[in-house]
């Protein structure tokens, strides 16, 4: 559980911040990189509840197609024991907490002790609010919109709120939480003037091709296929096991199978169907990177993840459909390259 907080007003802090992420584009970045305009990161005061639970958020600097980038990973969710006793909510179980919107900001120091603000742009793509739980896996910002290199900070916060669910004239009681934990560096590398091009060719980049492949897991029947080892995509020796409880998917990793978020991957998309796939071209197990979180939330589509396996081999994996006849019985089909 995270520390008590001061309530403050949504719509007031929602503009203190340079970028938003609530399920669509960033805000406007008031300052360019470099801009000698650029202030202090201010952060929205926080509420004496706090209903958020951040469950090992990350940034990871890799790879991307225009340089360098920060790949988010972990997960935003309510807190599943939090109850408002506040105001007309006092003794009210008619009440629901949901997440509102969600709030980033980068932030680099200085000597001086300040922490200006960096004009960064970070969306979430696909997310549905108000909301119980948000994914940040595989959200990521370019560090070429950065002002210069060393090391940042960035900031998470929640806007949330506890409404009446069945007196609607009741006013909602409003929160406002961050996490201010995480730091990335930007290598000097990347802000030093590009070195004269060599005139020998350069090292061909490897690429060893895979293949997607569909398979549906399901428990609905006793014949149905509920588990898969990845290299023979049979129920015999399984990596991972289909388990539905409340309506909810997961996939249980057998002994020594470990389960990490991908941090290369567009939610909802194969390799092939990116903007950035050239027609023809194979898909490159090189292309698939995971990330340093295990994984073991419920699956939803589009989710990628990557499976590891007791001999080294990593799969990755995503989630196109979980469907649920009951609380305890559905199916679940995955894409999986080998």
């Amino acid at each position: 559980m995270n520390s008590k907080k001061i309530l403050f007003g949504l719509t007031a802090a929602a503009t203190l911040f340079s970028f938003t992420a609530c399920g669509g584009e960033g805000g406007d970045n008031p300052v360019g990189p470099g801009s000698s305009s650029s202030k202090p990161v201010e952060l929205p005061k926080e509420s004496s509840l706090n209903p958020v639970l951040f469950n090992e958020p990350s940034v990871t600097v890799m790879s991307g197609m225009n340089g360098m980038q920060g790949s988010l990973s972990g997960v935003i969710t309510i807190d599943p024991d939090f109850f408002s006793s506040e105001g007309a909510f006092e003794g009210d179980t008619n009440q629901v907490t949901r997440i509102d919107s969600v709030h980033f900001a980068v932030g680099k120091p200085t000597g001086d002790g300040k922490i200006m603000q960096e004009p960064i742009a970070i969306n979430l793509d696909g997310q549905v609010l108000p909301a119980d739980r948000i994914s940040l896996s595989q959200k990521f910002f370019e560090f070429s919109q950065l002002s210069s290199c060393g090391v940042f900070n960035l900031y998470i916060t929640v806007f949330s709120s506890t409404k009446h669910t069945v007196d609607q004239k009741v006013k909602p009681i409003l929160y406002t939480n961050t996490y201010s934990q995480l730091t990335f560096t930007r290598n000097e590398t990347e802000c030093k003037a590009p070195e004269p091009e060599s005139s020998s060719a350069s090292e061909p980049e490897v690429c060893t091709p895979v293949t997607a492949k569909e398979v549906t897991l399901s428990n609905q029947v006793a014949s149905d296929q509920k588990a898969i080892n990845f290299e023979t995509g049979l129920a015999d020796n399984p990596h991972v096991t289909l388990k539905i409880s409340d309506e909810e998917a997961f996939l249980i990793p057998s002994e020594g199978v470990s389960i990490f978020e991908d941090n290369s991957q567009t939610t909802g998309l194969k390799p092939e169907e990116t903007e950035s796939h050239k027609p023809g071209d194979p898909v490159c197990y090189e292309s698939f990177l995971a990330s340093s979180r295990t994984y073991n939330d419920e699956l939803s589509s589009g989710l990628w993840l990557e499976i590891s396996t007791p001999g080294g081999k990593v799969y990755p994996v995503m989630i196109l459909s979980p469907m649920f006849q009951n609380k305890t019985r559905g199916s679940v089909t995955l894409v999986y390259y080998k």
